[in-house]
């Protein structure tokens, strides 16, 4: 298609502002359909509350009315009573229990159970790894489900049987027997106990048909319980049978030719991918179906990043046009950048063992956005790399969904995971040449690549075609993968860098923001994290992640004796977590209140939360200090040892460092430095660059950095040059060969102080008459430098304009 004829198409705002309206009308929906049954829910179990709080006590008319201990009285109020609780019953009983929810999903569990029961008993059926692991997962969503409709069903079960037995007890109490001696009342009471006896046993038929109800479900919902766990325990069995077979001989050689091999010899290709697309169709369409809530929030997602780069791009092309150019993957419109951010996000929102053609339909589409992204990004040779690899995705990926193989098929697969190695060979020296795309341990990633298809390329050789299918498509799955966590580390860097540029003109504290550092440290966090979850999906798709789960968290949660004292390594490594957290925030918390660290930021920009930032630093210490205690779960009387011990050591030996950081608080607190003021303590004289908790930094004229300890800050006298302002004062000294010219000289250079740029006009500046000889003069020159930080270069100019005006008048200077 022509240039010509996608322009005269449909343009791809077009589609966008639909694809928005049709986003915002499906989640309207459903978020009025949530809201609406939530809050049934609260009703209906905040009147079940009331009744059980209302009718806790042994005999449910007995209360106090506070009225008149009369018969008459009496009689009134055992009526009242009974009416009362019959009236709340009646409404329990006609509010019922709201079954929708598992009327409608339970006939759909056990037409899975049987399905999962006959699928696999059938020893014809061959399964895999991958569909083992999406039953597993869906097994899992019905245990919590199931759950979940036991415990409600049982509340409500507990509620009508109360109200049973207290409706019993009211017939048999003795007490309703005592009749008024009044024959007037005692007919009353009569009718009125009839009437009552009547009411009663209609709701006690109505509610013995709800306990039915509710025991019937129960029934069948303890059953479906029970043959989910039996089948459960059964995939286990068959997973630890499926591993043992994968290291055994499946097939004959591949020389041997179709003779010698046994895999599903009497199948065509053509049977094989019909039944293979039949099955992933019915395993996607009910997985989409169950798990809206899951993939749902992938919109606001897409939504929020679109906006958030959108607007500011249009700042930047207001301010700064030519900005935009630098930007490696970021467009004006970031359709395509907004997309690929939420499909890289979207398979690590359902860690649930979603079936393998989702996640595979998931990173198609990634790779195909990527691939309109990366058109006139990347270099030629490395966009052609990138359609090989996107070729080979689309093989190994569509094998790994098919049922089973042949020996052509395996023939195929043979060389091409030869060339895939291949190809990742050739990858490595072609961005040799380009060190600006990728990172330098990506090398790393595609050693791993090459290495995985050189061992699928061996099993498949030798016949051993599980492993053959895991390493080959773990091969191109995870370095495909790879590849999109780096672009999309870089589009996320590229956001924040344009963020930056639009608000430098504001008066927020983004706008004294030094890119370099903030990328440095925000590159190296989203590369730990991307490379967390890489790691996690590599041994989810060698199927080792359950195994190797298991290992660590038994090994972490078994329970160790030192002494008296019983640890687990999970507790010790949350809690030295939660405090590697904590210092992690103390320390670039600066970066949210103007610190940013940049040197050429004058001090007025930056010093305004200086010294509060300490004392936020402090609370943010202990907070995470005592979050990592009870997040650890260690006893608080071992603290209470521990604090006794330190106060001991504090005693002893630790003097120093607590006067220091009582002093660091003084120094937060009453504000006598800040950080930028230029400073001088002792014998040293800096700027302050860093107040800490024990000492603060300062650097030098000559560029070097002296750490202070903050008891010297109070215990020494310090200057502050810049507590109020930054202004200085500045001397220079002229000295005339003859005392002729006094009068000319002293024009001269109050004419040089007024014009210089960087010399306060008030104070005004001065020039005085040190000395007069008939030999010569000396003058002293007073003026006031607007910035502290740049006085010794305005002296410098200041005494260079002087001689240049002096030289011209034929003014000897001496």
């Amino acid at each position: 298609m022509s240039r010509n004829q996608m322009q005269s198409g449909i343009s791809p705002k077009k589609i966008f502002s639909f694809f928005i309206f049709c986003t915002t009308i499906l989640l309207h929906n459903s978020i009025a359909f949530a809201q609406k049954t939530s809050s049934e829910k609260k009703e209906i179990k905040s009147h079940h509350k009331k009744v059980v709080q209302r009718h806790s006590a042994d005999s449910v008319w007995e209360k106090d009315l506070k009225i008149s201990d009369t018969s008459a009285a009496r009689t009134i109020g055992k009526i009242e009573n009974i009416n009362n609780t019959l009236n709340d019953y009646n409404d329990v009983v006609d509010d019922g229990y709201d079954s929708s929810d598992i009327t409608e999903n339970l006939p759909d569990y056990e037409r899975k159970l049987k399905f999962y029961q006959v699928f696999l008993n059938n020893t014809n059926t061959n399964l895999n790894l991958s569909r083992l692991s999406y039953m597993q997962g869906s097994l899992d969503d019905m245990v919590d489900d199931l759950k979940d409709w036991q415990k409600s069903l049982l509340d409500y079960y507990t509620v009508l049987v109360g109200m049973n037995t207290q409706m019993h007890s009211i017939l048999a109490d003795s007490a309703i027997q005592d009749l008024p001696a009044d024959s007037t009342l005692r007919l009353l009471y009569l009718r009125q106990f009839n009437e009552l006896k009547k009411r009663l046993r209609t709701t006690d038929t109505v509610m013995k048909k709800n306990i039915l109800k509710i025991d019937l479900l129960q029934s069948k919902v303890s059953n479906d319980y029970v043959t989910v766990i039996g089948l459960q325990k059964q995939i286990k069995g068959l997973v630890k049978t499926y591993r043992k077979k994968a290291f055994t001989k499946e097939a004959g050689y591949l020389w041997e030719g179709p003779s010698g091999d046994t895999t599903a010899a009497t199948k065509t290709i053509g049977y094989i991918l019909q039944r293979s697309i039949n099955r992933n169709n019915r395993q996607l369409s009910s997985y989409l179906s169950e798990n809206m809530d899951k993939y749902i929030f992938n919109i606001p997602i897409f939504l929020i990043f679109f906006f958030w780069v959108l607007v500011n791009v249009r700042k930047v092309k207001k301010s700064n046009p030519g900005f935009l150019a630098t930007l490696k993957y970021i467009k004006p419109f970031p359709l395509l950048a907004s997309l690929a951010v939420m499909l890289v996000v979207a398979p690590y929102l359902d860690l649930q063992h979603p079936p393998a053609v989702y996640l595979i339909l998931l990173q198609l589409l990634l790779i195909i956005v990527l691939t309109f992204l990366l058109f006139r990004k990347w270099p030629r040779k490395l966009f052609y790399s990138w359609l090989l690899f996107f070729v080979l995705f689309v093989f190994f990926a569509g094998k790994s969904l098919m049922s089973t193989s042949t020996y052509n098929l395996r023939l195929l697969t043979f060389f091409t995971t030869v060339v895939s190695a291949f190809a990742g060979w050739r990858f490595i020296r072609a961005i040799n040449n380009y060190p600006g795309v990728f990172p330098r341990y990506f090398k790393f990633i595609t050693g791993i690549y090459i290495f995985l298809n050189v061992l699928a390329a061996c099993c498949n050789l030798y016949g051993r075609a599980t492993l053959a299918h895991i390493f080959e498509s773990t091969a191109i799955m995870n370095y495909i993968e790879a590849i999109c966590l780096i672009i999309f580390i870089q589009v996320f860097l590229d956001a924040v860098n344009l963020q930056l540029e639009a608000d430098k003109k504001s008066t927020r504290f983004t706008a004294y923001l030094n890119y370099q550092n903030v990328e440095l440290r925000l590159r190296r966090l989203l590369t730990v994290i991307a490379a967390i979850f890489w790691f996690i999906n590599l041994a989810q798709n060698l199927n080792i992640f359950d195994a190797a789960y298991d290992f660590i968290s038994d090994f972490l949660d078994a329970e160790r004796t030192v002494g008296n004292s019983s640890f687990t390594l999970a507790s010790i490594l949350i809690f030295f977590l939660v405090i590697w957290l904590a210092n992690f925030c103390q320390k670039y918390i600066g970066y949210f209140f103007g610190d940013t660290g940049n040197e050429e930021i004058v001090p007025e920009k930056k010093t305004k939360m200086g010294t509060s930032i300490l004392l936020i630093r402090l609370l943010i210490l202990t907070a995470g200090f005592f979050l990592g205690i009870l997040a650890s779960g260690i006893p608080l009387d071992k603290v209470t040892i521990i604090l006794g011990a330190l106060g001991v050591g504090i005693g002893l030996g630790l003097q120093n460092i607590v006067n220091n950081l009582v002093s660091g608080v003084i120094l937060a607190i009453e504000r006598p430095i800040q950080v930028g003021d230029i400073i001088e303590v002792g014998s040293n004289t800096g700027r302050v660059k860093e107040i800490g908790i024990r000492s603060s930094r300062i650097v030098t004229p000559d560029g070097a950095e002296v750490i202070i300890p903050n008891g010297d800050m109070l215990s020494q006298k310090l200057t502050n040059w810049t507590l109020n302002n930054s202004h200085m004062r500045v001397e220079a000294n002229l000295k005339l060969a003859d005392s002729v010219n006094l009068a000319r000289t002293k024009e001269i250079v109050t004419g040089i102080l007024q014009s210089t740029e960087g010399i306060l006009r008030n104070p005004e500046p001065q020039i005085l008459y040190k000395n007069i000889t008939q030999t010569g003069a000396e003058l002293q020159v007073l003026f006031w430098a607007e910035d502290i930080n740049k006085w010794v270069q305005l002296k410098s100019d200041t005494l260079q304009k002087i001689y240049d005006a002096c030289s011209k008048e034929n003014i000897n200077l001496v």
